[in-house]
């Protein structure tokens, strides 16, 4: 499992600091130079003004030190590696939204059997996390096009394993007129959680698609605004390729157009 740290506790060290400020300050330069169409006559060097006689050579110049600076950059990034934690805050995001329906959802159809405590709630999807996982196969009518039938499995122990079910030589089974639409199903112990203890059940509960995107969607928003992973460590990333982009772009005009 990767370690999840709070934002500020995860500082970026000082070599990537430098390699992120270097990057930022390259893009700026060379997109406003090539985008304003900026033209240097001369330059300072230790005091003495020198003349730049081929003015076109100076972007070429530009975008060499830009890709240098940016392969440093990608280099440190790399040694540091946050895409993985990255991607497991995502994830978390997803997870934490969609949980709010899920459980509702199957607290719902739980308390049907009549028990109000002494269970917990498994969702088979968040083992393999995608839009479909956990889910039980889709029908072929309109209305299933837009549903996801999501396995929930419900782990009961103490007196609500007593107030539910009789046990046999065969295992567990419910008590008579507990189940009587025959909404759950007992089932072995899932291998994930052969450390817990109580009789497992599973079903499905049934969720818009569409609500699955939104909460997605939400993720989204929160990995761009909220968390700080992506202007650490992406943001830089899109301007320095914006102006690697804009670069080759004036380098083909410059080759084949001048």
């Amino acid at each position: 499992m990767i370690e999840i740290k709070p934002p500020r506790e995860r500082e970026l060290s000082n070599g990537l600091q430098r390699q992120r400020r270097n990057v930022i300050l390259s893009s700026v330069t060379v997109v406003l130079f090539l985008s304003l169409g900026l033209e240097l006559e001369k330059i300072s060097i230790l005091g003495n003004s020198a003349k730049i006689v081929d003015s076109q050579s100076v972007p070429m110049f530009l975008i060499a030190i830009h890709l240098y600076v940016t392969i440093r950059y990608w280099q440190y990034d790399n040694e540091e590696n946050k895409r993985g934690s990255a991607r497991l805050v995502f994830n978390m995001d997803i997870i934490r939204y969609e949980l709010k329906y899920l459980y509702k959802a199957a607290r719902k159809k739980f308390l049907v059997l009549g028990c109000e405590d002494g269970f917990n709630f498994i969702f088979p999807r968040y083992e393999t996390l995608s839009l479909y996982s956990g889910c039980k196969e889709k029908g072929n009518s309109i209305r299933n096009l837009f549903l996801s039938k999501i396995i929930v499995i419900a782990q009961i122990y103490g007196d609500g394993k007593n107030k539910l079910f009789n046990k046999d030589i065969e295992g567990y089974s419910f008590v008579q007129g507990k189940n009587e639409g025959l909404c759950w199903n007992v089932i072995d112990k899932p291998k994930q959680h052969l450390d817990r203890s109580g009789v497992f059940i599973e079903s499905h509960i049934e969720l818009n698609v569409w609500l699955l995107i939104y909460c997605r969607v939400k993720a989204v928003r929160d990995f761009l605004f909220v968390n700080t992973y992506f202007s650490d460590y992406w943001l830089p990333k899109i301007f320095a390729s914006a102006a690697l982009l804009l670069g080759a772009k004036k380098l083909v005009q410059t080759i084949y157009f001048v």
